[in-house]
C-alpha cells in the first residue's frame, strides 16, 4: 500500500508556518518596542542650512488678563537656584479634602511637554501653534493636492464656488469651517498656495509658529502673545523647553534651536537667535530639550556647533561675549547647563553627545572635560552640583544608570575623576534631574518609575513601592516632594531620608497623557502640564499666605 505524504509533511509545513509567523510577530513587537529610540520613530532628518533669511519675529497681540497681585517667583528651569526646590516660606497643606486641592485654572495647549516660569504675578510659557488648515491640507494624497490647486487657480477668494463640494469629496471630514479656513489661506496666500499644492510643497505656506504666552497667575487668562515662524514635524510632541526671565524679558529657545528675547512685560521680541544658521548647531532628536540659563546680565547657551561649544550673550542686545571652543566637536544634548562654583571658580557644567564639559564663567575658556560619559541615545538630565566637588550624571537610555564624578585640583588645573556608577536597576532618569535636598538626592527612577531617596555614596534609602511615577516630573516644597505621574496623579511625600511617608493625592487629569513637563510654582500656586493640558493649584495650607 502507497503510503500517503500527508501525516509526514503537513507538521513540516506547520512547523515552518509557526515559525514564519513567529518570526513576524516577533519583528512586529520589535517594531513597536523600539518607538521610543532615536532613529526609530519617525525622527526628522537634521536640518540643512539654508539661504532663507533667519525667522522674524511679529507684533505682540493684546489678550485680556491682567497680572495677578500674587508675589512669588519661579523665574527659570528648576526655579531661580537650579534646584527644583521652593523655599518662598509658603505653608502647603499636608493632606486634601477628597476632591482634592483648588483647581485655579486650566488652559488647553499646543501638544508638547514646556514648562512654565513665574513672575510679578505673570505666567510664561513657550507654546507651539499647529497651522491646523495645511495640517487638514497635509493629509490630502499628492494627486489631490494638485487637483485642489487646479481648481483654486479658476477662482478668488470672494468668489469660492465649488470649492466646498471638492473639499468633502477630497477629505470627507470637511465642513463649512473647513472651507472658510482654506478661503482666508488662499486670501493670504494666494498663488503661492496654488503653488505649494501642486508642487507638494506644504512648508512653503505652513504658519505654524513658536508662540511665547503671557498669562495671568490668578486665572490662566492671557495677557499678551507673541510668535515666529517655525515648522516642526511632530514627533513626541513639539514644544519641550522652558524659558528664563533676565532682567526685564524672558528669553526662551524653541525646538527648531531659535533663541527669542522677549520684553515680560510688552511681548515685543528684541533679539532672536538661530543657532542652527548662526552657530552651525545640530538640532537633535526629538528637537531641542535644551532650557536657557540666565546669569547676571548673560544669557549661556550650548549651540555645540564646530567653533562654539558654548556662548555668553548680552541679554539686552543679543551680542555675543564669549565663545568656548569645541575641539572634540561634541554636538548637541537634550540636557540643560547648571552653574557651579569649585575651589574658588564659577564654571558651567554641559553633557554634550561625547562627555561633561566644565566651562569658565568669566571667559568661556575651557576648564575641564571628561569622555566617560558617553550620551547613548540621549542625555535629558541636566548634571548635578553636590559638595565637595561632586557632580551626578544620569540617564535612562540603553542599560544606563548613574555615574559620580569628582573634580580635584591638580598642578593648578581642575580634573574630573569618576568616583562610582549606578546601575540601571539601582538608578537612572529619563527626562528629569535628580534634586539635592538637606544631604540627599531624590528623583524618579525610570527602572520600576518608583520615587526614590539615594545618599551621596548611591545607596538607596527608599523607594515609592508600588506608587508609579513614570516619566513624570518632581520638585520639592515646604519640606514635601511634589511628584507627578505621567498619567496625572499628584502626590506629596515629606522629603526625609527615613522612608517614604505619602501624604496626599489628586488626579489633575483625568486622562493625563505624557505629563512630562517640569513644574513651576510660586506662593503656593502649582502649575503642572500634561502633553495637551496646563492647570494651576492652590495647594497652600488654609491661611497659608
Amino acid at each position: 500500500m502507497k503510503k500517503s505524504w500527508v501525516p509526514t509533511v503537513c507538521p513540516v509545513l506547520l512547523a515552518i508556518l509557526g515559525v514564519v509567523l513567529l518570526a513576524l510577530w516577533v519583528g512586529a513587537a520589535t517594531v513597536r518596542f523600539e518607538m521610543r529610540v532615536p532613529g526609530m520613530d519617525g525622527t526628522p532628518a537634521p536640518t540643512e542650512r539654508t539661504d532663507e533669511p533667519l525667522a522674524v519675529a511679529g507684533e505682540p497681540i493684546r489678550g485680556g488678563g491682567v497680572p495677578a497681585d500674587i508675589p512669588g517667583a519661579w523665574p527659570a528651569f528648576r526655579g531661580a537656584n537650579r534646584d527644583a526646590i521652593c523655599d518662598d516660606g509658603t505653608t502647603l497643606a499636608r493632606t486634601w479634602p477628597a476632591e482634592g486641592p483648588p483647581v485655579l485654572w486650566r488652559r488647553a495647549l499646543g501638544e508638547g511637554y514646556a514648562g512654565a516660569v513665574i513672575r510679578d504675578g505673570r505666567v510664561y510659557l513657550l507654546d507651539y501653534v499647529v497651522d491646523e488648515t495645511v495640517e487638514t491640507l497635509r493629509g490630502l494624497k499628492k494627486a489631490e493636492c494638485k487637483t485642489l490647486g487646479d481648481a483654486l487657480s479658476g477662482v478668488t477668494p470672494e468668489a469660492f464656488d465649488g470649492i466646498d463640494k471638492l473639499l468633502r469629496k477630497l477629505s470627507p471630514g470637511a465642513d463649512e469651517e473647513t472651507t472658510e479656513a482654506l478661503r482666508e489661506l488662499f486670501a493670504e496666500e494666494g498663488e503661492d498656495l496654488i503653488g505649494a499644492l501642486r508642487d507638494d510643497a506644504l512648508d512653503r505656506v505652513d504658519r505654524s509658529t513658536d508662540t511665547m504666552l503671557c498669562l495671568s497667575l490668578a486665572d490662566g487668562r492671557e495677557i499678551w502673545r507673541n510668535s515666529y515662524p517655525a515648522i516642526v514635524q511632530w514627533n513626541h510632541g513639539m514644544s519641550r523647553t522652558t524659558p528664563t526671565m533676565v532682567g526685564d524679558c524672558v528669553v526662551s529657545i524653541g525646538p527648531r534651536c531659535h533663541v527669542a528675547c522677549w520684553d515680560a512685560q510688552t511681548g515685543h521680541c528684541r533679539w532672536l537667535i538661530d543657532m542652527v544658521k548662526q552657530f552651525d548647531s545640530e538640532e537633535r532628536q526629538w528637537y531641542t530639550g535644551q532650557c536657557p540659563l540666565a546669569d547676571g546680565d548673560r544669557v549661556i547657551l550650548a549651540p555645540c556647533g564646530p567653533d562654539s561649544l558654548m556662548i555668553a550673550v548680552d541679554y539686552k542686545t543679543g551680542d555675543i561675549i564669549w565663545q568656548t571652543p569645541n575641539p572634540r566637536k561634541w554636538k548637541m544634548s537634550h540636557c540643560s547647563i547648571m552653574p557651579m562654583e569649585f575651589a574658588g571658580r564659577k564654571m558651567y557644567l554641559y553633557c554634550g553627545n561625547g562627555g561633561t564639559v566644565g566651562v569658565s564663567a568669566e571667559d568661556g575658556s575651557l576648564l575641564w572635560d571628561e569622555t566617560e560619559w558617553v550620551e547613548h541615545y540621549a542625555t535629558s538630565p541636566s548634571p548635578v552640583p553636590l559638595p565637595d566637588g561632586r557632580i551626578l550624571l544620569s540617564s535612562g537610555y540603553d542599560e544606563i544608570g548613574a555615574m559620580m564624578l569628582r573634580l580635584k585640583e591638580a598642578d593648578g588645573a581642575v580634573v574630573a575623576e569618576k568616583e562610582f556608577t549606578l546601575m540601571e536597576n539601582q538608578f537612572n532618569s529619563e527626562h528629569h534631574t535628580p534634586i539635592f535636598y538637606g544631604g540627599y538626592l531624590y528623583a524618579v527612577r525610570k527602572y520600576r518609575g518608583q520615587l526614590l531617596c539615594l545618599d551621596l555614596k548611591g545607596n538607596e534609602l527608599w523607594h515609592s513601592g508600588r506608587q508609579k511615577f513614570g516619566h513624570g516630573p518632581y520638585m520639592i516644597a515646604d519640606g514635601l516632594i511634589c511628584a507627578l505621574s505621567d498619567r496625572g496623579l499628584l502626590v506629596t511625600a515629606e522629603a526625609t531620608p527615613i522612608a517614604y511617608r505619602q501624604r496626599a493625592e489628586f488626579r489633575v487629569f483625568e486622562r493625563g497623557r505624557e505629563a512630562w513637563a517640569p513644574m513651576a510654582m510660586a506662593a503656593g500656586r502649582l502649575i503642572v502640564r500634561d502633553s495637551t493640558d496646563m492647570a494651576c493649584l492652590d495647594v497652600r495650607s488654609a491661611g497659608g499666605g
